[in-house]
């Protein structure tokens, strides 16, 4: 299996990667927009996190992680993606609930945020390479579709 099989995914992950790195610039520049775009700023992510991110990660937790572990007779990462969309969900909790006016309790989540799902791509994107590298080439794609089909689906 070549890297270009993996490349959709990758490719997928970069486009969740750059919604992300958005979450960055939001923090820093909250505290210079008005109250409104504040709202509206932290409505999008709020949308983004509870209709993409939270349900591609469920999907990968039911699917890739389990059939990627057996494939590479290596420990099922579910439990460490089941922990980081629970970290998840309380971070988006404390973003929804906090005051508009305050841009030091939203800026806090955002950040936090940022740095639990960077490290979420990169231990997937780490899975995606190694089932480039695994002998068992149907097995491999075959995990991939089905991801694919989930993800897809989300």
């Amino acid at each position: 299996m070549s890297i270009r099989s993996t490349q959709p995914f990758l490719d997928e992950h970069a486009q969740l990667r750059d919604h992300v790195e958005h979450f960055l610039v939001a923090a820093r520049e909250l505290p210079t927009v008005d109250r409104d775009d504040r709202i509206e700023t932290v409505e999008r992510i709020v949308a983004f996190l509870a209709d993409v991110l939270l349900p591609h990660c469920a999907d990968e937790e039911r699917v890739l992680y389990p059939a990627a572990a057996r494939l590479l007779c290596e420990e099922d990462g579910s439990d460490t993606v089941a922990g980081d969309r629970a970290k998840v969900r309380d971070l988006l909790a404390q973003l929804s609930q906090a005051d508009p006016d305050d841009s030091g309790a939203l800026q806090e989540p955002l950040y936090a945020l940022y740095a639990i799902l960077s490290a979420h791509f990169w231990r997937e994107e780490e899975l995606y390479l190694k089932l480039t590298a695994v002998r068992d080439e149907a097995g491999a794609s075959a995990i991939l579709d089905r991801v694919g089909i989930r993800v897809g689906a989300s």
